[in-house]
Protein backbone atom coordinates (compact mmCIF):
# COMPACT_ATOMS: atom_id res chain seq x y z
CA UNK A 1 0.00 0.00 0.00
CA UNK A 2 3.15 2.16 0.65
CA UNK A 3 4.28 1.38 -3.14
CA UNK A 4 0.32 2.36 -4.53
CA UNK A 5 0.58 5.86 -2.13
CA UNK A 6 4.19 6.71 -3.56
CA UNK A 7 3.36 6.08 -7.85
CA UNK A 8 0.33 8.26 -6.74
CA UNK A 9 2.68 11.35 -5.01
CA UNK A 10 4.88 11.03 -7.87
CA UNK A 11 2.59 10.90 -10.72
CA UNK A 12 0.59 14.10 -9.13
CA UNK A 13 4.09 16.11 -9.07
CA UNK A 14 3.60 16.67 -13.26
CA UNK A 15 1.60 19.74 -13.17
CA UNK A 16 -0.39 20.52 -16.65
CA UNK A 17 1.72 22.98 -18.86
CA UNK A 18 0.96 26.61 -18.56
CA UNK A 19 0.43 28.84 -21.53
CA UNK A 20 2.33 31.69 -22.44
CA UNK A 21 1.10 34.79 -24.76
CA UNK A 22 2.77 36.05 -27.06
CA UNK A 23 1.91 39.25 -29.34
CA UNK A 24 3.40 40.03 -32.72
CA UNK A 25 3.66 43.25 -34.37
CA UNK A 26 3.83 43.74 -37.98
CA UNK A 27 4.53 47.45 -39.31
CA UNK A 28 4.47 48.68 -43.04
CA UNK A 29 5.10 52.42 -44.45
CA UNK A 30 6.78 54.28 -46.87
CA UNK A 31 8.87 57.25 -45.85
CA UNK A 32 10.14 59.52 -48.96
CA UNK A 33 12.98 61.13 -46.45
CA UNK A 34 14.35 57.53 -45.22
CA UNK A 35 14.47 56.21 -48.76
CA UNK A 36 11.32 54.38 -49.24
CA UNK A 37 9.59 51.62 -47.40
CA UNK A 38 10.50 50.73 -43.70
CA UNK A 39 8.92 47.47 -42.33
CA UNK A 40 9.34 45.50 -39.66
CA UNK A 41 8.38 43.01 -37.42
CA UNK A 42 8.70 42.07 -33.55
CA UNK A 43 7.47 39.69 -30.98
CA UNK A 44 7.11 40.38 -27.53
CA UNK A 45 6.03 38.07 -24.96
CA UNK A 46 3.33 40.86 -23.68
CA UNK A 47 2.06 43.94 -25.57
CA UNK A 48 4.31 46.63 -25.25
CA UNK A 49 5.87 49.06 -23.39
CA UNK A 50 7.56 52.82 -23.89
CA UNK A 51 10.93 51.09 -24.08
CA UNK A 52 13.01 51.37 -27.58
CA UNK A 53 13.52 48.35 -29.24
CA UNK A 54 16.51 48.23 -31.34
CA UNK A 55 17.23 46.62 -34.76
CA UNK A 56 18.55 43.02 -33.35
CA UNK A 57 15.31 42.70 -32.12
CA UNK A 58 13.19 43.30 -35.45
CA UNK A 59 12.79 40.46 -37.88
CA UNK A 60 12.41 41.22 -41.26
CA UNK A 61 13.40 45.02 -40.83
CA UNK A 62 13.94 46.94 -43.38
CA UNK A 63 17.78 48.42 -44.17
CA UNK A 64 17.40 51.75 -42.91
CA UNK A 65 15.83 51.11 -39.51
CA UNK A 66 18.10 51.65 -36.74
CA UNK A 67 15.38 51.06 -33.77
CA UNK A 68 11.53 51.54 -33.16
CA UNK A 69 9.35 52.58 -30.15
CA UNK A 70 5.88 52.12 -29.53
CA UNK A 71 4.26 54.97 -27.29
CA UNK A 72 1.25 54.67 -25.85
CA UNK A 73 0.60 58.66 -25.83
CA UNK A 74 1.15 61.05 -28.69
CA UNK A 75 3.89 63.50 -27.58
CA UNK A 76 4.64 64.78 -31.36
CA UNK A 77 1.66 65.31 -32.83
CA UNK A 78 -1.52 63.29 -33.97
CA UNK A 79 -4.26 65.65 -33.36
CA UNK A 80 -6.15 66.70 -30.23
CA UNK A 81 -7.66 62.88 -29.52
CA UNK A 82 -5.65 60.15 -28.11
CA UNK A 83 -3.48 57.83 -29.58
CA UNK A 84 -0.92 55.60 -29.97
CA UNK A 85 2.32 56.54 -31.74
CA UNK A 86 5.64 54.45 -33.60
CA UNK A 87 9.00 56.46 -33.35
CA UNK A 88 10.84 54.60 -36.01
CA UNK A 89 15.18 55.94 -36.52
CA UNK A 90 15.71 55.34 -39.71
CA UNK A 91 19.33 55.67 -41.50
CA UNK A 92 19.70 57.90 -44.44
CA UNK A 93 22.20 59.05 -46.80
CA UNK A 94 22.23 62.40 -45.06
CA UNK A 95 22.30 60.90 -41.53
CA UNK A 96 19.54 60.10 -39.26
CA UNK A 97 15.47 61.08 -39.34
CA UNK A 98 12.76 60.02 -37.01
CA UNK A 99 9.38 58.74 -38.58
CA UNK A 100 6.54 59.20 -36.26
CA UNK A 101 2.94 57.26 -37.43
CA UNK A 102 0.38 57.53 -35.32
CA UNK A 103 -2.84 54.97 -34.85
CA UNK A 104 -5.96 54.93 -32.65
CA UNK A 105 -5.69 55.17 -28.83
CA UNK A 106 -5.04 51.71 -27.76
CA UNK A 107 -4.20 49.66 -31.00
CA UNK A 108 -1.11 48.59 -29.24
CA UNK A 109 -2.72 46.73 -26.20
CA UNK A 110 -5.58 45.05 -28.18
CA UNK A 111 -4.84 42.14 -31.30
CA UNK A 112 -6.01 43.90 -34.84
CA UNK A 113 -5.24 45.80 -38.24
CA UNK A 114 -4.70 49.55 -37.66
CA UNK A 115 -4.15 52.16 -40.16
CA UNK A 116 -2.30 55.39 -39.41
CA UNK A 117 -4.47 58.69 -38.73
CA UNK A 118 -3.65 62.55 -39.11
CA UNK A 119 -0.82 61.56 -41.96
CA UNK A 120 -0.78 62.41 -45.26
CA UNK A 121 1.68 58.78 -45.63
CA UNK A 122 -0.26 55.50 -45.06
CA UNK A 123 1.13 52.98 -42.53
CA UNK A 124 -0.53 49.72 -41.84
CA UNK A 125 0.08 47.52 -38.24
CA UNK A 126 -1.08 44.81 -37.62
CA UNK A 127 -1.08 43.21 -33.84
CA UNK A 128 -1.63 39.31 -33.31
CA UNK A 129 -2.03 37.22 -30.23
CA UNK A 130 -1.17 34.28 -30.18
CA UNK A 131 -0.57 31.52 -27.46
CA UNK A 132 2.66 29.49 -27.03
CA UNK A 133 2.34 25.79 -24.64
CA UNK A 134 5.70 25.64 -22.73
CA UNK A 135 7.75 22.71 -23.26
CA UNK A 136 8.26 20.57 -20.41
CA UNK A 137 12.26 19.85 -19.02
CA UNK A 138 13.46 16.47 -19.32
CA UNK A 139 13.39 16.26 -15.62
CA UNK A 140 9.17 16.41 -16.05
CA UNK A 141 9.37 14.13 -18.02
CA UNK A 142 11.60 11.63 -16.22
CA UNK A 143 9.38 11.83 -13.42
CA UNK A 144 6.09 11.33 -14.92
CA UNK A 145 7.54 8.11 -16.96
CA UNK A 146 8.24 6.91 -13.31
CA UNK A 147 5.36 7.76 -11.65
CA UNK A 148 3.38 5.98 -14.53
CA UNK A 149 6.05 3.37 -13.86
CA UNK A 150 5.70 2.70 -9.99
CA UNK A 151 1.67 2.88 -10.59
CA UNK A 152 2.03 -0.05 -12.77
CA UNK A 153 4.58 -1.77 -10.73
CA UNK A 154 1.91 -0.89 -7.86
CA UNK A 155 -1.10 -2.76 -9.46
CA UNK A 156 0.92 -5.30 -11.04
CA UNK A 157 2.34 -6.31 -7.25
CA UNK A 158 -0.91 -6.15 -5.73
CA UNK A 159 -2.69 -8.76 -3.69
CA UNK A 160 -5.93 -10.33 -4.08
CA UNK A 161 -8.02 -11.22 -0.78
CA UNK A 162 -9.82 -14.33 -1.27
CA UNK A 163 -12.35 -15.42 0.71
CA UNK A 164 -13.27 -18.85 0.90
Amino acid sequence: MKLWAFAAAAAAIVAPETASAAVTYTFATTEPFAGGPLEFTVNTDTFVGEEWIQRAALKNASTAIQRVRFESTCPNGGGTSACDQVSIVASTGFGSTLVYRYFNDGAFAEAGSYQSKNTSTVAALTVSRSLALAVPEPGTWVTMVLGFGLIGFGLRRRTILRFT
